[in-house]
């Protein structure tokens, strides 16, 4: 919030909410969607409940770690520009 304009905070406030809200709710989707296809849908037992949870994990993982590596190569990027003196 401190880099945004001063005539635009009224507009970036509620946005940081939405967008919140947005990944929560994206989020629970993909959650339901794993877990009824790994079978949590049909019958409920313990070895079921594992086997969702590890769906869950390796499926919901794949994100973060795609983000992860897009930020690491927009460091590289960043560094390399940043180092070299503007002509």
């Amino acid at each position: 919030m401190a880099v945004v304009p001063s005539n635009e905070r009224d507009v970036v406030g509620p946005f940081i909410f939405t967008t919140q809200t947005l990944a929560a709710v994206f989020g629970t989707a993909i959650a339901g969607m794993v877990a009824n296809l790994a079978g949590l849908a049909e019958t409920v037992s313990a070895a079921e409940i594992a086997a969702a949870g590890a769906w869950l994990f390796g499926v919901l993982i794949v994100v973060p770690l795609a983000t992860c590596l897009m930020a690491w190569k927009a460091l590289r990027l960043t560094r390399g520009q940043l180092s070299r003196p503007e002509e």
